[in-house]
């Protein structure tokens, strides 16, 4: 427009491995990289699979204290109905967020995906942080919809009010000019 380029903002995914391949802890969890199909039809989604509500899958981030992130994902429904996604504060060994979450909480996109999007401010004095997409529970307690399989692919966390595009990550975080 006016011999302007439109696009999204320079960002950074804070996410090593933004499609589970590598590098997340499966806390019981089973996690199968390159099982499935992604949203963008490459072979390149990861199946996490929870048969007890104690399990889990996260990886580390290293952040800004006292800042906004957004932390996004993109998931298909296996046999799981209910997710609980989650933040830890890696330096003070605390809890920020545990939230029990549903389709509804979600736009769906091609072919069967839905992205999911939420907000953290980090703590202060937070410089590490865990990301979970999926626990079997909330803050709320044992969540038993989240036993069972889901697709999960383009994790990613940035320091941004909204969910950009996905900025794919191979073993580090990697940034959008």
């Amino acid at each position: 427009v006016n011999g302007q380029t439109l696009g999204e903002p320079a960002g950074v995914n804070l996410v090593p491995n933004f499609d589970l391949s590598d590098g997340w802890d499966a806390g019981g969890a089973i996690i199968t990289p390159n099982n499935v199909a992604g949203p963008t039809g490459k072979t390149d989604a990861a199946t996490v699979e929870l048969t007890d509500t104690s399990q889990f899958v996260y990886d580390v981030c290293t952040v800004t204290a006292s800042t906004l992130y957004t932390a996004s994902w993109y998931g298909k429904p296996g046999t799981s109905t209910a997710w609980v996604y989650a933040f830890y504060d890696d330096t003070a060994n605390a809890w920020i967020d545990r939230i029990e979450y549903t389709l509804t909480d979600a736009v769906l996109g091609s072919n069967g995906w839905y992205r999911f999007s939420v907000q953290v401010t980090t703590p202060i004095g937070c410089t590490s942080m865990r990301v979970y997409p999926q626990r079997g529970q909330a803050d709320t307690g044992v969540i038993a919809d989240a036993i069972g399989t889901t697709d999960f692919w383009g994790v990613q966390l940035e320091a941004y009010h909204v969910a950009t595009s996905v900025i794919p990550t191979y073993g580090a975080s990697e940034a959008r000019a």
